[in-house]
């Protein structure tokens, strides 16, 4: 009886493994939008988002991929045809592009959060996912935490998000109590 317990684990654990890898994969030539406002260095957007990046991709913009492997991303506006890279492991892509736009939310935005994302901008009572949706990704996840390698569904587990404007400079910490913005300001443990 234990060994069949033991292989019936094995074998879910498997399958959970396969579905997972495959719920990982974003195609060449597939369609995707962006989760978030993108900032670009150039032709490069990084995982940290820094405000510096004056180059903005709005949050919804329509891309095709263009390579999905590795440490990259490498896709093409689909509205200006201009091609751009992300940094970042490709095994991450949830945390820069949906497949489906309505995942993303912008339809139930009242006016005014419509308007902070359209600018980027974060104020109290937000959710998590239209602060994620208005910032995109951010630096850090706790004091000291990159969100570099964690997925989009890690991110969302934690309740404080600093974002930087460049390398050395602090741009804001938002902190959240249930999934909503409690406080917004500088940097602190």
């Amino acid at each position: 009886m234990k060994k069949l317990a033991l292989m019936f684990l094995v074998v879910i654990c498997c399958l959970s493994f396969i579905g997972s890898t495959y719920a990982a994969i974003l195609e060449k030539g597939e369609t995707a939008y962006a989760r978030s406002n993108l900032r670009a260095d150039g032709n490069t957007v990084f995982w940290h988002n820094m405000r510096i990046f004056k180059n903005l991709i709005p949050v919804g913009t329509e891309v095709k991929i263009e390579k999905s492997t590795g440490g990259s991303i490498g896709f093409i506006r689909i509205d200006t045809k201009k091609t751009y890279r992300i940094a970042a492991d490709s095994n991450k892509w949830d945390k820069f592009f949906v497949k489906d736009k309505k995942e993303i939310g912008l339809e139930k935005l009242s006016p005014d959060k419509k308007e902070q994302v359209e600018n980027g901008g974060v104020v109290a009572g937000m959710t998590k996912e239209e602060v994620y949706v208005s910032k995109g990704c951010p630096a850090y996840i706790a004091w000291g935490k990159t969100s570099e390698r964690k997925s989009f569904a890690e991110i969302m587990q934690s309740d404080k998000w600093y974002y930087m404007n460049n390398s050395r400079g602090h741009d804001v910490m938002v902190t959240f109590a249930n999934g909503i913005v409690v406080k917004t300001g500088g940097f602190e443990k």
